[in-house]
């Protein structure tokens, strides 16, 4: 390219943005880039160096527009009329081999990447280099989608290679299975749904990658967020495509080796059917079904955790203490609603729990002695919070009832489950004199 046909192109985009009323700071580059040319001959080949001097001129071009436009409308970067001319202008450069196709995804999938670390929740250990490589990986050993097949993909793709069933691609088809059932039990058990709204962008904005590449990998996404029930239940169908093999063979899946459960029975327990929070996110985004009605809502999740539970031989404090701990640290990941929900009905869960205990205690049950007087104040008191929990409304209780909520393991749980809470008064109870 001659140094006039770049100066055609830096007339077209000034005279664009000019009528587009762009930012002040956008206008101020395109005279620096007419300062560079002043010093060459218009006849003149355009050199490396102009390069070099053009692309840290778009590169802050990026940088104010990420500055105009923050992450949360990141849907706008690529629709925003002043930034059109400049992406118009990249194309022209890229044509002729000046410039790298979608050059500037470099700078803005790194402030992406800052953007998504900050949305995290405190100390939890995934970050976004550790999961994207998942995708990219799994994409690559199932084979790309053609767009006819994006509707479908990666299910019927995977498919297909189980009902071949050919004995040399079974450790494949295991590979591709663990690499899935592992990028679903990571995103719903360590991402924000904030976080989780980022992966497109993510997807779209690394750099290199190609279309075929994007949009594989984004339906890959799509398929394990927007079809939560259909995918633990293709999961657990096939679970005999598990092969803890896979951690060794796949370096993608050495970096989040720590994040996965310990041995195949704990793994393929982590991404079963029954656990709470595929059905809860299934009921609560994929299809709502509750419209904020808050007493439906904490029910069905009740019905949730009971199924989740039951998974369990040991009813045990301890094993309901476990248990109620894995759901909080789940409830951190929630927005604000859900969130509400969930511990609404842990609460009521764990209160419900408590008195099955009691009702299972081998001791006698005779009425008259002092020990079951007591433990049946507990009860009533247990009972109450968790109405209390269900419904959102406090209930009284009794003065023996408050001090024998106040002693011994109900004591504990009520502690424990109050404990760094910003749910209000979920469980509140009024003394009565």
């Amino acid at each position: 390219m001659k140094v006039y046909q770049l100066r055609i192109l830096i007339d077209e985009l000034k005279n664009t943005s000019l009528s587009l009323k762009a930012p002040l700071e956008t206008r101020a580059l395109k005279l620096k880039m007419d300062d560079l040319l002043d010093r060459y001959e218009e006849e003149e080949d355009v050199t490396p160096e102009m390069v070099r001097s053009l692309k840290g001129i778009i590169n802050q071009f990026w940088k104010g527009v990420l500055r105009i436009i923050p992450c949360e409308q990141r849907e706008l970067w690529t629709i925003t009329p002043f930034v059109e001319p400049w992406l118009k202008f990249q194309c022209a450069l890229a044509s002729a081999g000046l410039l790298e196709a979608d050059f500037h995804h470099l700078g803005v999938h790194q402030e992406l990447q800052n953007y998504y670390t900050s949305l995290s929740v405190k100390g939890d250990p995934l970050n976004v280099n550790k999961l994207i490589p998942l995708i990219i990986c799994a994409a690559r050993m199932l084979g790309y989608a053609e767009n006819h097949e994006l509707e479908n993909y990666p299910f019927s793709k995977l498919s297909q290679k189980i009902s071949a069933n050919r004995p040399q691609e079974i450790e494949k088809i295991e590979d591709i299975m663990f690499l899935l059932r592992t990028l679903f039990y990571l995103m719903h058990k360590h991402c924000t749904v904030e976080q989780i709204a980022l992966l497109p962008s993510l997807i779209h904005f690394r750099y290199p990658t190609t279309d075929e590449e994007r949009r594989s990998e984004l339906a890959i996404f799509n398929w394990l967020t927007q079809q939560v029930s259909g995918c633990a239940q293709f999961f657990s169908t096939y679970d005999r495509f598990i092969n803890m093999r896979s951690i060794r063979e796949i370096d993608a899946l050495h970096h989040i080796t720590d994040l996965l459960p310990t041995g195949r029975r704990n793994y393929l327990k982590a991404t079963d059917t029954n656990r709470w929070i595929y059905s809860f996110i299934a009921k609560f985004r994929c299809e709502p079904l509750f419209e904020k009605d808050n007493e439906e809502a904490i029910e069905e999740t009740i019905r949730l955790l009971k199924v989740d539970f039951s998974s369990n031989r040991d009813n045990s404090l301890s094993q309901i203490l476990d248990f109620a701990n894995s759901v909080k640290n789940q409830e951190r990941l929630l927005p604000g609603w859900e969130a509400k929900i969930v511990h609404a009905a842990l609460y009521a869960f764990c209160m419900e729990k408590y008195t099955d205990q009691f009702a299972a205690d081998k001791h006698p049950k005779d009425t008259f002695s002092a020990r079951c007087g007591w433990e049946l104040l507990k009860c009533n008191a247990a009972e109450k919070r968790k109405l209390a929990a269900a419904s959102g409304k406090p209930v009284k209780l009794g003065f023996f009832e408050s001090l024998a909520a106040n002693q011994g393991r109900l004591k504990k749980l009520i502690d424990f489950l109050e404990a760094n809470s910003d749910m209000g008064d979920t469980g509140r109870c009024i003394p009565t004199n």
